[in-house]
């Protein structure tokens, strides 16, 4: 199993995409509509796209309008994806990567999917078959 020290370094720890409005524009946003100020002006006033503005200002009329940037938006970082890519790769089970790192069995699947598909290999591959029975 994994050292406690790993356990810490991989905590599910999720950063705001670049491109993701920031909480303090969401809350702008809310104050121009507030003034009655249009999605298309306040795109504009606010340097974003205007569908994101429109869509902000129909959930803004709806009432459903969150400043707070929803947990979608957030994306692991590179050296989580990697880390957990070497777990697979040492013949950790899907279960005992979710334990020790917190990042579900699919979001790993995916990530090892892509590293294989990218590699030209097949996902089955990468974990050796003596690796899994020995720890039987």
């Amino acid at each position: 199993m994994m050292s406690q020290t790993d356990e810490r370094t991989l905590e599910a720890r999720r950063e705001r995409r670049e491109k993701c409005a920031s909480e303090e524009k969401r809350r702008q946003a809310v104050e121009l509509f507030r003034h009655g100020i249009g999605y298309t002006r306040a795109s504009r006033i606010l340097n974003l796209s205007v569908n994101t503005v429109r869509d902000w200002s129909r959930e803004f009329r709806k009432g459903t309008f969150r400043i707070k940037v929803s947990r979608n938006q957030y994306r692991y970082p590179p050296e989580i994806r990697e880390k957990v890519i070497q777990l697979r790769l040492s013949g950790y089970s899907w279960n005992e990567i979710e334990k020790s790192t917190g990042i579900s069995v699919s979001t790993c699947r995916k990530w090892v999917t892509d590293y294989c598909e990218k590699r030209g290999t097949k996902p089955q591959l990468l974990v050796p078959v003596n690796s899994s029975l020995s720890r039987l």
